[in-house]
């Protein structure tokens, strides 16, 4: 059976990782209206919705299936939010994975009760000062200030 995730995706992929994306597939995915995805959003104190999916199969005993919880806790962590949002897609035939992978769809629906919240904190992901941080535009320092909260005023006074 083969998987979706047997093969990289081009370099070009437009991944979900910023809130506002992450906003708008969640309404997508709520517009397919699937009886296999349960779509929740809880309200985060900065006003952003913490978006959670959870998918398996209607009907038989969901009490026999093993459970698996993803989420991506750090705001400066972008990868796990693409990858949870991949992962999303895929369970729910969404874009490219639409009418593809029914076999493993359904493997995976049917012996799993899989949760993915791909960003508890898309408040703190909505500051990010860039999309994927990899050192080469802000350097280590500044940015460990920034993932602390301390505002662009308080390094310049630190001269950083």
């Amino acid at each position: 059976m083969e998987s979706p995730f047997t093969r990289p995706a081009d370099t070009g992929y437009a991944y979900h990782v910023r809130p506002d994306d992450v906003d708008r597939l969640f309404a997508e995915l709520e517009a397919m209206g699937s009886p296999d995805l349960r779509i929740d959003a809880f309200p985060q104190f900065s006003g952003r919705r913490v978006h959670a999916l959870t998918a398996t199969a209607r009907g038989g005993d969901a009490s026999s299936r093993r459970r698996l919880f993803v989420s991506r806790p750090h705001a400066h962590e972008p990868a796990g939010t693409a990858a949870g949002t991949e992962l999303i897609r895929a369970l729910a035939g969404h874009g490219e994975y639409a009418g593809r992978f029914d076999e493993w769809r359904r493997w995976a629906l049917e012996h799993f009760v899989i949760t993915v919240v791909p960003d508890a904190n898309p408040g703190g992901s909505a500051r990010a000062p860039v999309t994927f941080w990899d050192g080469s535009e802000i350097p280590n320092e500044r940015f460990f200030l920034w993932m602390f909260g301390f505002t662009i005023n308080i390094l310049t006074l630190l001269g950083i």
